[in-house]
């Protein structure tokens, strides 16, 4: 286990996009929870103010924890399985040799000071929770400040209910602007309307949609939105007679059941096409960029030119959330992206748009499969981290039973990279379903799933697994015609150790005789060609395997670089050598 940027301090917070407003009551009780307690859990109904809560105590904390404060973001996974290897990621921690992520978790952080911020832990609770207790039990100087409708239910956990905002005490403009919730309703009507004033006519109006609305800080931006149509007053009577906007079903909580109305009836003002873009939103995980929704959803009856505009739109209707920067992106709050995405399947296109998706993920790894063994690599890679919640949803539509075979693809597009950027657990759960699979025509594609399949069960000392992946793997890429693939797989065969299914001192000493590839280093931004000389799927391009020579011969003596490939590129002239009749040769080979 290796860490690379955690063993310093620094901030893994978001910055703040927007003034957080109020709870001046509940920072300072928060961080007092936070000083006693190793696990703190905020907990409260959907758009009740719980991350921005969290993440202005977990500023205000981070000073006082050496290696700073991260953010978990576990909204997008729809696996409760990715929940350590997310965790890693956040946290700079390589999976590279971990027995269980959350062992290796365990190690790296063992002597580490550092806050964690878990955000939306209710869908994979479970996991969360486990994974904390382990983590709290193993690792004494590591805090937790999570969010969740629900308590995690750990040892040693104390439970910080979030509260609605404070309301007006009454109708004037004096209470409404004492009030929390009404200052909320002031401070977002006028960033979205800067003419937007407070007055005697508006006080009464604004008063009683934050009663209505249980001073739910996001129903309130929600409605706030609206001011440059709708005044108060208004907004106040499309409130109270919009059929069904306060009710639902009996068995959620009310403050619940009154978000989930305003969404919906923020969803009716939406013109047709905001609607349509706003649904289609819905199957984008985590951020994404302009040039991801037009590609994705900008199809009939939406044009591609369009969607910068509808996007826009919604996003100064508080719908779509903004992240400045170089690439400006976007995302939905998990509320309304469950809402847009009820509206997906009710509109009768949702298996064309998961087909987008899909398409899109395809495309993306496609090129960056190729890209993945040129001076490119980088940027690639940091494309395929900026997609990968949207890439792995599409893995999971497809083996849902939608696109088993566009899904297999995709994985073994995917597998070098996962392999090379040490994302061993994700690689292992999609290459082993796509091994599962019926073998497809191509045993070249299968050879890559086995054989990446083969190399993360072995970093994640599956041993017993590894080694007939890894033989299934060789047969598929000799029927191809695959050699660089073939090397891969025979490359993992050869570790002593490996036959018996464990990693024993003869495998450790193995390291240290020729012809062992040392592993890349942790944290690599880019799919190098280090990683190729371990698994065999970064030597090379698929259907071209003299490209590996080239690797071999820019071969540096510091062991940095294509260097790296070198006793891969000499065993791949050793498989070329066999096969035409040739002697073998070594790293002296002859000219």
């Amino acid at each position: 286990m290796q860490t690379s940027r955690l063993s310093q301090r620094q901030s893994g917070l978001p910055a703040e996009l927007s003034s957080l407003v109020g709870r001046a009551a509940e920072i300072p009780a928060v961080f007092e929870c936070l000083r006693t307690a190793r696990v703190v859990t905020l907990t409260g109904p959907g758009g009740c103010g719980k991350t921005r809560l969290a993440l202005r105590v977990a500023v205000l904390a981070e000073p006082g924890f050496g290696n700073g404060a991260r953010l978990v973001e576990l909204a997008p996974l729809t696996d409760p399985a990715l929940v350590p290897a997310s965790v890693a990621q956040a946290l700079d921690v390589s999976e590279r040799d971990m027995t269980t992520p959350t062992a290796g978790l365990a190690r790296a952080l063992a002597d580490r000071e550092v806050l964690v911020v878990l955000d939306n832990c209710e869908h994979v609770l479970e996991a969360a929770a486990g994974l904390v207790a382990e983590l709290v039990a193993q690792c004494p100087r590591v805090r937790f400040l999570a969010t969740s409708r629900e308590r995690l239910d750990v040892p040693g956990e104390m439970v910080f209910p979030v509260p609605p905002l404070g309301l007006p005490e009454g109708a004037s403009v004096r209470a409404v602007a004492a009030s929390e919730a009404g200052t909320l309703f002031v401070t977002r009507a006028r960033a979205a309307s800067p003419a937007f004033a407070l007055t005697d006519g508006d006080a009464a109006a604004i008063a009683e949609m934050c009663s209505r609305l249980d001073g739910m800080p996001l129903a309130i931006e929600l409605a706030a939105a609206r001011c440059p149509v709708l005044g108060p007053v208004q907004l106040a009577a499309r409130l109270e007679g919009h059929p069904g906007l306060l009710s639902g079903g009996a068995a959620r909580p009310e403050r619940h059941r009154s978000l989930e109305a305003l969404v919906s009836w923020s969803y009716d003002l939406l013109d047709e096409a905001e609607q349509r873009l706003l649904a289609r939103l819905s199957v984008l995980r985590g951020r994404f960029d302009l040039e991801v929704a037009e590609r994705v959803l900008g199809s009939e009856p939406l044009a591609p030119e369009a969607v910068v505009g509808l996007l826009a739109s919604l996003a100064g209707k508080s719908l779509v959330q903004v992240q400045a920067g170089p690439v400006v992106r976007y995302w939905l709050l998990e509320t309304v992206r469950q809402f847009a995405a009820g509206r997906l399947a009710a509109s009768g296109e949702e298996t064309a748009v998961h087909t987008w998706l899909l398409e899109w993920a395809l495309e993306v790894a496609r090129s960056a499969d190729d890209a993945l063994t040129s001076a490119e690599r980088a940027g690639w890679s940091d494309r395929l981290t900026a997609g990968q919640a949207s890439i792995r949803a599409a893995l999971f539509w497809a083996f849902g039973g939608q696109e088993p075979e566009a899904g297999r693809e995709l994985a073994a597009r995917l597998a070098r990279w996962w392999i090379a950027t040490s994302r061993y657990s994700e690689a292992g759960q999609f290459l082993t379903t796509a091994a599962s699979l019926p073998a497809p025509a191509d045993p070249g594609l299968q050879a890559r799933v086995l054989i990446g399949a083969a190399w993360s069960a072995f970093h994640l000392s599956d041993i017993r697994r590894a080694a007939p992946l890894a033989a299934d793997g060789i047969a598929c890429s000799q029927r191809a015609g695959e050699p660089q693939l073939e090397v891969g797989g025979r490359n993992l065969l050869a570790r002593p150790g490996l036959a018996r299914g464990r990693r024993g001192p003869d495998c450790r000493r193995n390291r240290s005789q020729p012809g062992y590839i040392r592993p890349g280093r942790s944290g690599s931004r880019g799919a190098g060609p280090g990683t190729a000389g371990r698994c065999g799927l970064l030597v090379g391009r698929p259907g071209r395997a003299g490209t590996a020579w080239p690797a071999r011969d820019r071969a540096r003596p510091d062991g940095v670089g294509p260097g790296r490939a070198r006793p891969c590129a000499d065993h791949m002239g050793n498989v070329r050598a066999r096969r035409s009749g040739h002697p073998t040769c070594h790293s002296g080979r002859a000219r």
